[in-house]
């Protein structure tokens, strides 16, 4: 923003009333003080653009975390479905083969979907301690 002040004095400046430079020392403060204006302005712009950049990184980086976590939560959920699938299949099968093999194989797909589902507590706790709490209002 420009702001400039012009002021012209017909007479002649042995002619000038006292008055008059009173007026232009006044002028000349107001005309400082509207530099220093101007320039915190500027300072202030520039501020508000480097907050900006920085809230466009961050905001790149919580999209990338959100990506990486989806991803992770996808694929337990799609392992912890497949073995739950292959355990009723399992099931299924007791009766008309070896009821001993097929109890131990049960048991162990067990086994392997409660260490995933553990797994997958693991990184939801992760993922939670590792997200900033908003603070309150």
């Amino acid at each position: 923003m420009r702001l400039d002040i012009f002021v012209h004095f017909v007479n002649q400046p042995s002619e000038e009333p006292g008055w008059v430079g009173d007026v232009l020392d006044r002028l000349d403060n107001i005309e400082t003080m509207l530099a220093q204006v101007l320039n915190r302005e500027s300072v202030i712009a520039m501020n508000v653009a480097d907050l900006q950049a920085k809230a466009d990184t961050t905001l790149q980086k919580v999209q990338a975390d959100t990506d990486v976590a989806n991803s992770v939560k996808t694929v337990v959920l799609h392992q912890n479905d497949v073995l739950a699938a292959l355990q009723q299949q399992i099931k299924d099968l007791q009766s008309q083969n070896d009821p001993a093999a097929l109890q131990k194989l049960s048991d162990t797909i067990d086994s392997i979907l409660a260490t995933e589902t553990s797994n997958a507590q693991t990184v939801a706790d992760a993922v939670t301690a590792g997200t900033p709490v908003e603070p309150a209002s």
